[in-house]
């Protein structure tokens, strides 16, 4: 059995090593500022509703910026995976989305990962989207 698991190691070591990639499952945002008050109106900061919740994650091809989201090639309630192909002078980047606000966490993923998963928690949803639990880039 050893035997059997070292040549399994030895052939594919990309699946041996994969590396778990982690979003922080929320964010403690430092209070919004309105560039001008309305006249008439007040400003008035919840700090209750100042952290943010890990809401979904996005695969692009190259910087998240240029908005060229990847579609994934599996998709199930369970789990979402891509196949990430040799693209050139471009990088792939991860990108984890928040509930109620525009920020986002990016990360340029080495050129050496050609899959990704992310596995779901589908009881869990997170403003209709099931709530995504793990990220594995290989």
């Amino acid at each position: 059995m050893r035997l059997a698991l070292w040549i399994f190691l030895i052939l594919y070591p990309s699946f041996a090593f994969a590396e778990e990639i982690s979003c922080p499952l929320d964010l403690d945002v430092a209070p919004q500022k309105l560039a001008k008050t309305p006249p008439g109106w007040r400003t008035f900061v919840d700090a209750y509703h100042a952290r943010y919740v890990l809401e979904g994650i996005t695969l692009y091809n190259g910087k998240p910026e240029e908005l060229a989201s990847l579609v994934a090639d599996t998709d199930t309630a369970d789990y979402s995976g891509w196949v990430l192909h040799d693209n050139g002078h471009e990088h792939y980047y991860l990108a984890c989305r928040y509930a109620d606000t525009a920020l986002q966490l990016t990360r340029e993923l080495p050129s050496s990962m050609k899959r990704c998963r992310i596995d779901y928690e589908k009881d869990i949803t997170i403003n209709g989207l099931p709530s995504p639990q793990k990220v594995s880039c290989r």
